[in-house]
This record gives C-alpha cells, sequence and structure tokens, in this order.
C-alpha cells in the first residue's frame, strides 16, 4: 500500500477553514476530498502520521494512520444518509488485505443499527456525523481534552501506562474512565414565570400548587463519567420546586449523541441535572433551558419530544458487557406540553436480546412545569423500580441524556445531549457511573 501513499499536506487555508467546523451540515456541504483532508486534519492534531491514498486502486481505503507500530486504516464518506452493514464488511476486507492492525469508518451520516451490530467484536471504530462534530469541537478546545477517537490509539501508548491503566480499570471492575472531558457551559437561569405546575404520581396527574419553583442556587459541576450522589437526610417534595435542592451539585449534558438529519445542527438547548437518594428514592431535579418546547407524546414515546432520559445498569460486577440485560433499565421522564398532556414517567427494561422491552408499571413520581425559558422536571424513583437495595458506596452505571425537538407538532427525537460523549443505547459500556455517598 506504501506506493498508492501520499502524505497529507494541508495549505493555511485549508487549516483554518477546518478549525471552524461546528456543524454536520458544514460537513454536508464538502466535496469527498476535502471530507477526507478535513478527517486527516483532525487525525494529525492528535500526533498521527497521516497519509492519503491516489484515487484509483484504493480498495476503499482513503488515509492511511501510523503512530508507533500500529497501522490503521480510514474510509470517508460524506453522506446526507446511513452508511449499512455492506460497506462495514468490505472495509474489513480492505483491513485484512492491508494488514492493517484496525480499520475505522467515518461518516457525516448516520451508521445503520445491522452495520454496528456487525462491527461489534471486531478492531473496526463507526464514528458517524454527531460523533464527529463532537470530536472536532473538542479539537478545538483550548482546554486541550483527547476527542473521542477510534481505540487502537491505545496502542501508541507505552507499555507501563498501558498496564497501569488496565489495573485502575480491573479496580474499577472495568469500567472506563474518560479523558475527553470539556468546561461545562454556563449555568442555565431559571426564571419562574408563574405557569401553574402539575404533578403525576404513580402515574396519575394532579394539581399542585400555582406558585412558580424559584431558582434554586446550582453549583455546577465538571460533566464527568462518574457521578457522586449525596444522601439527603430532607425526602425532597415532587412538586417541581428547586428549593431545596440548593446546594447539590449539577451536572450538565453537552455532548450530542443522537440526531436525525432534521437537526440544524444548531445547540440551543441546556440541561442541569442535580440527583441525591436516600432509603426510598433516586431523586432527581432537573432544569432545562430550551427556545422551544415540543412534547406531543405519550411517556412512552416521549423521547421524541422535549424529554428526558435516565439509563441505569445495576450490576457493574456482574455482566458489564457491550449489551443490556435485565439488569439494565431505562426511563423516559416527560414534562409534558404544560396544557393537555400530563408529566409522566415510562420504564424499559433490558432482555437477553440486547433489546430494551417495555416494563410498564413503575411508581415513579414525577412534577413539571414550565418557565420563561424552559422548563423544570422533579422525580423520585423507587428502589424498587429496578430491583436494587441502596447502600452508601454502591456504584452504578448511569447516563443522563437530554431530548430536544424544535419543530412544533411533530414527533421526532431530533438530537440528544448526554452527560457523557460515548453513550450508546444498546452498550452500558459506554455509559457513565453513578456512586451513592454516605
Amino acid at each position: 500500500m506504501a506506493n498508492n501513499e501520499q502524505r497529507l499536506k494541508l495549505s493555511k487555508q485549508s487549516r483554518e477553514k477546518f478549525e471552524s467546523i461546528r456543524r454536520i451540515e458544514q460537513l454536508q456541504r464538502m466535496d469527498p476530498v476535502e471530507f477526507e483532508q478535513f478527517v486527516g486534519y483532525l487525525y494529525q492534531k492528535q500526533g498521527f502520521s497521516v497519509s492519503t491514498t491516489v484515487t484509483s486502486g484504493d480498495e476503499g481505503v482513503d488515509l492511511v494512520l501510523r503512530k508507533g507500530r500500529r497501522l490503521g486504516i480510514v474510509q470517508c464518506k460524506r453522506y446526507a444518509g446511513t452508511v449499512g452493514q455492506p460497506i462495514v464488511r468490505d472495509l474489513y476486507g480492505a483491513m485484512m488485505h492491508n494488514k492493517a492492525d484496525e480499520a475505522v469508518l467515518v461518516t457525516s451520516g448516520i451508521i445503520s443499527k445491522p452495520a454496528e451490530e456487525w462491527a461489534k467484536g471486531k478492531p473496526i471504530a463507526l464514528i458517524d456525523g454527531h460523533e464527529l462534530i463532537s470530536w472536532a469541537r473538542r479539537a478545538q478546545s483550548p482546554v486541550g481534552a483527547l476527542p473521542n477517537i477510534p481505540w487502537f490509539t491505545v496502542g501508541a501508548v507505552a507499555a507501563g501506562a498501558l498496564a497501569l491503566g488496565l489495573l485502575i480499570l480491573g479496580l474499577l471492575w472495568g469500567w472506563r474512565t474518560f479523558s475527553d472531558r470539556t468546561t461545562t457551559p454556563p449555568q442555565p437561569t431559571l426564571i419562574a414565570d408563574g405557569t401553574k405546575p402539575t404533578a403525576t404520581v404513580a402515574g396519575t396527574a394532579t394539581a399542585v400548587s400555582s406558585t412558580p419553583a424559584p431558582a434554586a442556587t446550582v453549583t455546577i459541576a465538571p460533566a464527568p463519567g462518574a457521578i457522586q450522589v449525596p444522601r439527603l437526610t430532607t425526602a425532597p417534595t415532587i412538586d417541581g420546586r428547586l428549593d431545596e435542592w440548593a446546594g447539590i451539585p449539577g451536572i450538565t449534558t453537552p455532548y450530542v449523541t443522537a440526531n436525525v438529519n432534521t437537526w440544524d445542527g444548531q445547540i440551543d438547548l441546556e440541561a442541569t441535572w442535580q440527583i441525591g437518594w436516600d432509603e426510598q428514592f433516586l431523586y432527581l431535579g432537573v432544569t432545562v433551558v430550551d427556545n422551544i418546547h415540543v412534547q406531543t407524546q405519550e411517556p412512552k414515546f416521549a423521547y421524541q419530544g422535549d424529554s428526558l432520559e435516565l439509563q441505569l445498569d445495576t450490576d457493574l460486577r456482574g455482566d458489564y458487557e457491550p449489551k443490556v440485560s435485565q439488569d439494565d433499565y431505562q426511563f423516559i421522564l416527560s414534562p409534558g406540553d404544560f396544557e393537555k398532556n400530563r408529566p409522566g414517567v415510562f420504564r424499559f427494561r433490558g432482555d437477553d436480546k440486547n433489546s430494551m422491552s417495555e416494563a410498564p408499571g413503575t411508581t415513579t413520581q414525577i412534577a413539571a412545569h414550565a418557565t420563561s425559558s424552559g422548563y423544570v422536571v422533579e422525580a423520585a424513583i423507587p428502589w424498587a423500580d429496578i430491583s436494587t437495595t441502596p447502600s452508601a458506596g454502591l456504584t452504578l452505571g448511569a447516563a443522563l441524556s437530554t431530548n430536544d425537538n424544535d419543530t412544533p407538532e411533530t414527533a421526532v427525537q431530533e438530537v440528544m445531549f448526554s452527560h457523557v460523549s460515548t453513550r450508546k443505547w444498546r452498550d452500558p459500556t459506554s455509559w457513565g457511573t453513578l456512586t451513592l455517598q454516605p
């Protein structure tokens, strides 16, 4: 393959343009060659030696990466649609033919579920459009946090550092610690607007006081993968008032982890989650800043509008694998539309087919109300709903996500923001963790 390579060289003008890339639509306006150069540029910023291949005879290989003794190949697909399994299968064949250690598929579009399933267990990394934009933004960050680039970069790490990393992973029951963190967005300002809040207890909506929820003083913590959950000496009343949450650290959801082609690339949503616990409940207080509120669905399908999602893995010791099982749960928390659709909660549970199945019957309590800048949700999830007995020091896998839909009278999950950049729906190893404090 070496005779077919040319070292990637970029002009100052190209580098300046690539520095400004922050939206998927900018990627999709590129021609295929420029898209390849952009991907190569990101790898160069991470210390890779990057070569391109000539147009003919590249065997599906667009970029060749070298770092230390590791050899990787990259195929770039500047698509607006979906990349399917056949393309990933062909890339794997090219990897074997070129005797590369790993392969990467990078697209500006979406990667199909069958493609993801086929790539599992193989040395292939798949990067879709929203992951690529997230990577680009972090690569431009002055903080210097590493982006979520394919895992074969680990091969270039010194053996001693790798051994130390494996030891740490072992002590944490195999859980990966995440280094790709950026600074937290500014704290959203909660401005109460007098809207009458409603509460749902065990699925039944009832009216509560019309007094608007006062703004809580929230100390924003960085968005880490590992969340420390304080024990609450006084249980909050689930009424949509967050004054009882003063002093509880906030966790933001700044990372785009899912989107569709209808999303315009604008980030006009901010969410701050506060979490606490006692012997009966896991408590949530969430403040969302959003300029357009759209929610047309019942709680089971509320992810197709403005809503919250909490995923929990209750057995990190037993079956910590990149697939969901019966110890994994997903809660969809809907604020409703503040008119006819009441707030509500629906529970899903993992099954033996690596899918989240419906698990109706949750007794989670929820209250929500609109504000002039977005909405507030407060909830209490019974530990019995996730078959767990709480205790100080207990660690659960967790992913906090906020859904956004800015197209009125539609039902679509235009974009999802999560507290970890790696979050995938059916892969608990891509989530973060939460640990109950004394």
